[in-house]
């Protein structure tokens, strides 16, 4: 006989949050519609009570089976968002939200929420996670949207680093849930991590939080950033990149750059490196000579397709693009230091052309391929003595390489290389 099949709660239905979920999964199948409003809720109320909370709703339930057991396997191939907060005095909360399709092996899908901390969290501490509740909707909503995720990160980024010492949100999302692969975002007092995968590309950033020369002006940072976003255009358009990756690229590393560096200095002042023992004077100029941005190793990679005017696929390309800065600064006594920051860029792109804008088959071997291998490096070095500024130099050695060959039945019939190269001081 066919099994018998049924909707069930894990625990009472007749609280707000439980009618949240309830409704959500009534508004549609998406991951944004099922997802929707529910950690900013599971937060507020938390916040409210400071008691833990947790609910499940299953659908197309085996009666004859085990209710627990099908319950706890809806996590198994769901998509699944996880945010930790460590407080400043040791305590850890939790939130979990899991939501599995109808695609599950077993039949049964639905949602699964969790809220939790390790102990009792101060009325401080509370407050501060309520504060968190809209950022963390805002952020979900856009990592989650149907037409691919963006980057809304600024009021998590921002949260109260008076009362957490870390947060962690992670997510990952099984095929068939929507382009998003992965995400996570670790903010710490050293350092800063945010990583993002696609079903087109992959986007890293890491942020050193305790540079002695990240502390610029506002102004300064926001220019130097600008650089940098212009710098990652222009190598996304001769590598061919997918223009989503990059976007999601750029919204990060000005986002990571922004709001979270402003959120250390405002909250945890302790973490910062101690100042440059210089002149008043003579520190405003080094500073102004470095880029005060904190230091960072960022990259993207891409898998990216383009298709003719009559919508047949024209060109294939992958690219790898790594952008960072490493500041060292040595001060033997008060007034005599020695500072230099390196800035270095790599792109690797490999693309598959047909020729003459007409259909790419690969398999046949018939198409052109161009290797792109560029590098730039800058080194700032500032030298002062006794207080006095004795050196500020900037070397940039660029160099740009770009390899063509045209392919008949897979052998390359002709080939060309043009390397370019170039120093500046």
């Amino acid at each position: 006989s066919l099994p018998q099949r049924s909707t069930e709660w894990a625990a009472r239905s007749d609280d707000s949050l439980s009618r949240q979920i309830e409704s959500n999964v009534q508004a549609g199948s998406s991951l944004a519609q099922r997802f929707k409003g529910l950690g900013g809720a599971l937060l507020t109320q938390f916040a409210r009570t400071g008691e833990d909370y947790a609910q499940t709703l299953a659908f197309n339930v085996d009666r004859r089976q085990g209710l627990d057991a099908q319950l706890q396997g809806l996590r198994e191939g769901a998509a699944e968002v996880t945010l930790q907060l460590k407080t400043r005095a040791g305590q850890s909360v939790e939130l979990r939200m899991s939501s599995r399709g109808s695609g599950g092996a077993d039949g049964v899908f639905g949602l699964q929420v969790q809220m939790s901390s390790q102990g009792p969290l101060g009325s401080s501490e509370r407050q501060a996670l309520g504060r968190l509740a809209e950022g963390l909707d805002k952020a979900l909503a856009g990592l989650v949207q149907d037409g691919g995720p963006e980057l809304a990160l600024q009021d998590v980024l921002g949260f109260d680093r008076s009362q957490f010492a870390s947060l962690r949100l992670e997510m990952k999302v099984p095929p068939g849930e929507g382009p998003q692969r992965s995400f996570s975002l670790q903010l710490g007092e050293r350092e800063n991590r945010l990583a993002l995968k696609t079903e087109n590309g992959e986007v890293n950033l890491r942020l050193d939080n305790a540079g002695a020369l990240a502390n610029a002006a506002p102004a300064q940072r926001q220019a130097a950033i600008a650089r940098q976003l212009r710098a990652v255009d222009e190598a996304g358009a001769r590598g061919h990149a997918d223009d989503a990756t990059v976007a999601l690229f750029k919204s990060a590393f000005a986002q990571m750059h922004g709001a979270a560096l402003e959120s250390v200095q405002a909250n945890a002042p302790g973490v910062r490196a101690a100042p440059l023992h210089l002149a008043p004077a003579l520190a405003a100029r080094t500073q102004e000579l470095v880029s005060g941005l904190a230091d960072f190793e960022a990259s993207f990679s891409s898998d990216a397709s383009r298709l003719n005017d009559d919508g047949v696929l024209t060109e294939k390309s992958h690219t790898d693009y790594r952008l960072s800065q490493k500041t060292e600064v040595v001060q033997r006594r008060p007034g005599d230091v020695r500072v230099q920051q390196v800035l270095d860029m790599q792109l690797k792109a490999t693309l598959m052309q047909a020729r003459n804008g007409g259909m790419l088959i690969p398999g046949e071997g018939n198409y052109d391929v161009t290797q792109i291998d560029d590098r730039q490096t800058q080194r700032t070095t500032i030298e002062a003595v006794a207080g006095e500024l004795v050196r500020a130099a900037r070397d940039t050695d660029s160099q740009q390489r770009t390899h063509w060959k045209r392919l008949e039945q897979h052998r390359a019939v002709e080939q060309r290389s043009t390397p370019q190269q170039e120093h500046r001081t």
